[in-house]
């Protein structure tokens, strides 16, 4: 087998090794990341020179043993070799625990900024099939979703997070992936390519470690195909999890809102419409692919948590934590999903003096309110989101006074039987199932005596456009437009 054939041959049915022009090398010194340097080197030589690549090249040291230095100054000698710029970050205060993880954040923070710095659309790393079996084993044996399971994908975006701006978004490429790490060495031997050993690999304190001394070697033992079969398994199990997340995002807009402020919406309803077997796949999904800034991990206990909180038929008012900082609570027929420090900010973002004439004002969930003339109605209209539930003249409009509930208020509501009488606004709301974390950020509207005459949301029913009284000049309209992700 000629290695560098088969990756020529696999790069060449890459949409996205066509598609990059700028590539970050994660380089560390070890084998596979040295024969990566290698093999793409080599196959951007075989390129007609107008569709070649540019190379960088990324070492991050973190000093975790006594001659990481080293590594350093093989990847200096060889990038010169091959006349590479390249970048070298270090790790300056590494973590006394999870090790692994931190050195790992800290690394993918690194090749952030040298994707920035470059102007980069693609990430190149050496890892190959042992790396994916010992993934897949060690999730298995944390404990993983079916999107964990799968292992590290060959190609896939991901959104490398920096050390100064947030983020950026890279195609990640893996070109070995398919190759276990002894083709690498012999590989490494028979072209002379230089690498560094990395001792620490033998240190059995690592979980990583671990899989790798001994139950990898014991699985090869017992079927030497052990790292194809992982493969395989691996590929079967990112189908299966595509076809759900495809049948998920055909409905999310049924599912899942989000307000401007980044907490999330979920339609209890609609998530009770779903099978068990929805339930809990796409709350899997939920956690997987919108949460997952918020909900690193997560296992089956919260999952069968928010399960018990979306399916309850009565105690609609409850709460469950869901990490740090992070609660989903129950209100009614709505689960939000927030940062408990959103809520004491959300008066403050919320602040409106007056609310101009013939024009919208976005409140705090998307929810926006606007006075606009009678010549407005028809167009206005079209919109069939839109309810209309209070009348004015011009000048009841410059009395109008604008405020938050306070205790006590009492709001004038119609009887079935047409008769006028005032009931306490927070009664009100909890005859209208307002959920409790939403009734202080209503809005009150009030006339020149102080009588509240509506509230944003409203709280009566709208008035009918065919019912309006001759002198109406001006029409309080409200709409609610939550934003789908």
């Amino acid at each position: 087998m000629d290695l560098l054939l088969e990756v020529q041959h696999q790069l060449n049915n890459s949409s996205q090794w066509h598609f990059a022009k700028r590539i970050v090398l994660a380089i560390s010194g070890g084998v596979d990341s040295m024969v990566l340097l290698y093999l793409m080197t080599e196959v951007n030589q075989r390129l007609p020179e107008d569709q070649r690549k540019e190379f960088f090249i990324a070492h991050f040291n973190h000093h975790l043993r006594e001659d990481s230095d080293l590594d350093a100054d093989l990847i200096r000698k060889v990038a010169k070799e091959y006349n590479l710029p390249y970048f070298f970050g270090e790790w300056s205060q590494p973590a006394e625990r999870d090790v692994e993880s931190q050195a790992r954040n800290a690394r993918y923070a690194f090749l952030g900024d040298v994707v920035k710095m470059t102007d980069s659309d693609t990430v190149m790393t050496g890892h190959h099939s042992n790396d994916l079996a010992e993934t897949m084993i060690m999730r298995l044996i944390r404990g993983t979703s079916l999107r964990g399971l799968g292992g590290i994908r060959s190609e896939y975006h991901r959104v490398l997070n920096d050390n100064f701006e947030g983020g950026v978004r890279v195609q990640l490429v893996r070109p070995l992936i398919f190759w276990p790490k002894d083709t690498l060495y012999q590989y490494a031997h028979q072209h002379q390519i230089p690498y560094r050993e990395d001792y620490t690999n033998l240190d059995d304190h690592f979980v990583r470690n671990r899989i790798r001394q001994h139950i990898v070697p014991e699985m090869l033992e017992i079927n030497p195909k052990f790292l194809d079969n992982m493969s395989t398994l691996s590929d079967q199990l990112y189908t299966s999890y595509r076809v759900h997340l495809e049948n998920y995002l055909k409905i999310e807009p049924e599912l899942l809102q989000v307000s401007p402020q980044g907490y999330f919406i979920l339609n209890v309803p609609r998530w009770q419409a779903l099978s068990q077997a929805e339930l809990h796949v796409y709350l899997g999904i939920l956690f997987d692919e919108r949460l997952r800034a918020v909900v690193e991990k997560y296992s089956k206990s919260l999952i069968e948590q928010m399960i018990d909180l979306l399916m309850r038929r009565q105690d609609a008012n409850i709460q469950v934590d869901i990490a740090s900082g992070w609660v989903a609570q129950r209100s009614y027929q709505e689960v939000y999903i927030y940062q408990l420090q959103m809520r004491t900010s959300l008066n403050e973002m919320n602040e409106i003096k007056r609310v101009p004439i013939n024009e919208w004002v976005r409140l705090y969930n998307d929810d926006f309110v606007g006075v606009f003339e009678i010549a407005q109605l028809n167009k206005l209209l079209e919109d069939d989101r839109i309810q209309y539930y209070y009348e004015m003249t011009y000048q009841q409009y410059h009395q109008l006074k604008i405020r938050h509930r306070h205790p006590g208020d009492r709001l004038k509501v119609a009887s079935k039987q047409g008769k006028y009488f005032h009931k306490k606004i927070a009664r009100l709301m909890i005859d209208r199932k307002v959920p409790r974390n939403e009734r202080e950020l209503y809005w009150m509207f009030l006339d020149d005596a102080d009588q509240i005459i509506a509230t944003v949301p409203p709280l009566s029913h709208p008035i009918k456009l065919d019912t309006l009284k001759p002198e109406t000049e001006l029409v309080l309209a409200y709409k609610k437009k939550y934003r789908t992700l």
